[in-house]
């Protein structure tokens, strides 16, 4: 499922904003088993998302909701509302599955929502499959 060779002529910006030591293991090693590991950063707290994001346009953000200082929301509002940025791909992260957190994700605008699962294949499985999705569906 390797993506690296696909996208040796094309340059891919992948951010990660996590504050969670082991969710952050979990994601870069999903993103790692697609060969993506080189085209991540990664942020750990919402004022950090900002500058990261302010410094270019990834083509895909993986936002975890609860964040030290600025919430995901907040930040996926910010990224709405800059217009450099407004079209990126957000699929926000939660340990909650909450149906009124997704349904907040989504009217914000979020691309996509995945549930934290206790169990960490599961959850590198569904980052796997959010990051294939929005990256094959830009043509990447």
């Amino acid at each position: 499922m390797e993506l690296r060779n696909q996208m040796s002529s094309q340059r891919v910006s992948i951010v990660v904003v996590e504050d969670d030591h082991i969710d952050e293991v979990v994601t870069l090693g999903a993103l790692r088993s697609l060969g993506l590991e080189q085209y991540v950063q990664v942020a750990r707290t919402g004022s950090d998302a900002q500058a990261v994001l302010s410094d270019g346009k990834p083509d895909l953000v993986l936002l975890d909701i609860k964040l030290p200082g600025k919430s995901g929301h907040q930040i996926l509002q910010w990224i709405r509302n800059h217009k450099k940025i407004s079209r990126v791909p957000v699929v926000m992260v939660s340990n909650s599955d909450d149906p009124g957190d997704v349904r907040v994700a989504y009217e914000q605008g979020a691309s996509g929502y995945i549930y934290k699962e206790v169990d960490s294949t599961s959850y590198g499985d569904k980052i796997k499959s959010a990051t294939l999705f929005w990256l094959r569906g830009l043509g990447l």
